[in-house]
């Protein structure tokens, strides 16, 4: 059997034998740990179990992503010179951890959209849309190496193409999510996205707010593959990517905290770029205590049938 965790991930594997029911792993407690019976067919038996639940994730793949924007230098400073250490601190959180990067500036074209017209971006200074730059690795050094050797580029207008790496962080497989791991986009930011309204679904917030739209891949306004914020963040929460977000001002923290949110994650506005590394560890533990779904299932073949029914079927946000 395993105790699953939907959107997080799958815990304490149960051996299902014959007269055993429950064995634990390194990832929880359960007691009784075991229930011993001798059954004639068609004869059930019931118990109580109570499960703990440590705070560390047992597996979690974790991209940077980057905003190489002229404003971001202090804070891609400090990640340069604590990369090792913050992806070292946070063996405390997760027993197997892989880490990845993703950069972008902004799209290097102008563009007029949904009521909005401005420079996005240079290709001159070297403004970019998207860059998978190393993907979900083992190889700290390499990932450290990766995060020292950006480069930073310029941008236009405010607004950057954040919805676009929210996007590739599903869409992209190259990032090469392991099956089964905690999956974690963490942004450093200091604006909003692009976006035909981003007052959309924000508690509080009235009117239609443009910030233009984002053209997608094919970096041309106005067609299919044009990317809608609110749909993308719905997206990466279909597929298991959480969102968490450090900005380096206060700026829209009641639109971040509604973005993250939708996607299970966090909003954290830095007091300093020093803060970065406690802000990491911070969030990251946040995703280490909470669990969106519990459910109790055999995955042993065979044995499916023995587990008649679970009461209550699963626990919710815990």
């Amino acid at each position: 059997m395993y105790l699953r965790y939907r959107n997080v991930w799958c815990l304490a594997a149960l051996v299902l034998l014959a007269t055993m029911f429950g064995a634990l792993s390194s990832f929880a407690g359960i007691d009784p740990p075991t229930l011993t019976a001798t059954l004639n067919p068609t004869e059930s038996i019931g118990e109580a179990k109570t499960v703990d639940m440590p705070g560390v994730i047992p597996q979690g793949d974790i991209m940077f992503s980057f905003d190489l924007t002229g404003s971001m230098g202090g804070a891609i400073n400090t990640a340069k010179a604590e990369a090792i250490n913050i992806m070292n601190a946070l063996d405390a959180l997760i027993a197997d951890s892989r880490f990845g990067v993703i950069s972008y500036m902004d799209y290097p074209a102008s563009y007029s959209y949904c009521g909005y017209g401005a420079t996005y971006g240079y290709s001159s200074y070297g403004d970019y849309a998207y860059s998978l730059d190393i993907p979900a690795s083992m190889d700290r050094t390499a990932v450290a190496a990766t995060i020292n050797g950006l480069v930073l580029g310029y941008g236009g207008d405010g607004p950057q193409d954040y919805t676009r790496p929210f996007y590739e962080s599903y869409a992209d497989a190259a990032i090469g999510y392991r099956p089964g791991a905690k999956k974690i986009l963490l942004n450093f930011g200091d604006n909003v996205p692009h976006d035909c309204d981003i007052n959309e679904g924000v508690p509080g917030a009235s009117g239609t707010y443009s910030t233009g739209g984002d053209p997608g891949r094919d970096e041309i306004i106005g067609t299919a593959d044009d990317l809608d914020l609110q749909t993308v963040l719905a997206d990466m929460a279909d597929n298991d990517v959480t969102l968490l977000e450090i900005h380096t001002h206060s700026g829209y923290a009641n639109y971040w905290q509604h973005w993250t949110a939708i996607t299970g994650g966090e909003h954290y506005v830095l007091g300093s770029t020093s803060d970065i590394p406690s802000a990491i560890f911070e969030l990251i533990q946040a995703q280490a205590l909470e669990i969106s779904e519990l459910t109790l299932e055999v995955t042993t073949p065979g044995y499916e049938g023995w587990l008649v029914s679970v009461d209550p079927p699963m626990y919710a946000d815990l």
